[in-house]
């Protein structure tokens, strides 16, 4: 029978079920307060700005925007949690479906203004000569995947160099679809790259260029890819840009 040591002490599995379950009602009781406690600010700091309640002066509509800021901020926190807990406990559910992988990335693109904050950049899909279609994925998860990689490649590009390409690729040797996304941006520094995808960590050149964020996204990202049985890595040189390789199985074992 097994058990693990907490403290010096040997837990049963009995005992270890009984920490699941505080786990699972803390995590529960987290996330709910946190959402409930923070509607109300965001509801009120919407109704301020759109001058429902009346005009603000530019002093008090930039305090209250950073209000709402702020807000959404958290609510964006919160959903990295619950996300990344239920992928760890294996509670989402993967819905495979046959796909081209071009025409998903393409829909991305289309709605770039949803996580684009410079419209500017110029962001562009290298098409292969055969598309790669009929590959199984879960699409819900691989779009949010591709667009935490995009958004974190526009944040972390400079304005007047912000050129990204996205590339879909097959890898034959490993019996796998390869996704790439490279930027020109601030590149990872050599001290940071082993932390990256280990849990939540922002660089000191990401720090220093956008002070806000807990760097929960790379994050969950590795664990939605590793659920999906693939792989995610990048290459990077300092202030020279990134590319993020995301590796899915042709044939994933989870869909038979």
């Amino acid at each position: 029978m097994s058990s693990k040591k907490n403290n010096g002490r040997n837990i049963g599995p009995r005992a270890e079920k009984g920490l699941e379950e505080m786990r699972d009602d803390f995590i529960w009781i987290l996330t709910h307060q946190l959402r409930t406690l923070i509607t109300p600010i965001k509801l009120f700091s919407d109704m301020l700005l759109t001058d429902r309640l009346g005009s603000l002066s530019a002093k008090q509509r930039s305090y209250v925007e950073d209000i709402h800021q702020a807000a959404s901020r958290i609510v964006e926190v919160v959903r990295d949690i619950l996300n990344g807990y239920r992928i760890q406990t294996g509670e989402i559910e993967l819905v495979y479906e046959s796909t081209c992988l071009e025409d998903l990335i393409e829909s991305i693109l289309e709605k770039r203004n949803s996580f684009e904050g410079d419209a500017s950049c110029d962001i562009r899909l290298l098409k292969a000569e055969r598309p790669i279609c009929d590959v199984p994925v879960d699409r819900v998860l691989v779009r949010q995947v591709v667009i935490v990689l995009l958004s974190n490649a526009i944040k972390y590009s400079r304005k007047d160099r912000c050129a990204i390409t996205v590339s879909v690729g097959l890898d034959e040797a490993n019996d796998a679809v390869l996704i790439r996304v490279a930027d020109k941006g601030i590149g990872i520094p050599e001290e940071a790259r082993r932390h990256i995808f280990v849990g939540p960590f922002r660089a000191s050149n990401a720090l220093k260029m956008h002070p806000d964020g807990l760097g929960f996204d790379l994050y969950i990202a590795k664990l939605i890819i590793t659920r999906l049985e693939g792989d995610i890595w990048f290459d990077s040189e300092a202030d020279k840009g990134t590319t993020f390789t995301i590796s899915l199985p042709l044939h994933p074992q989870t869909r038979e």
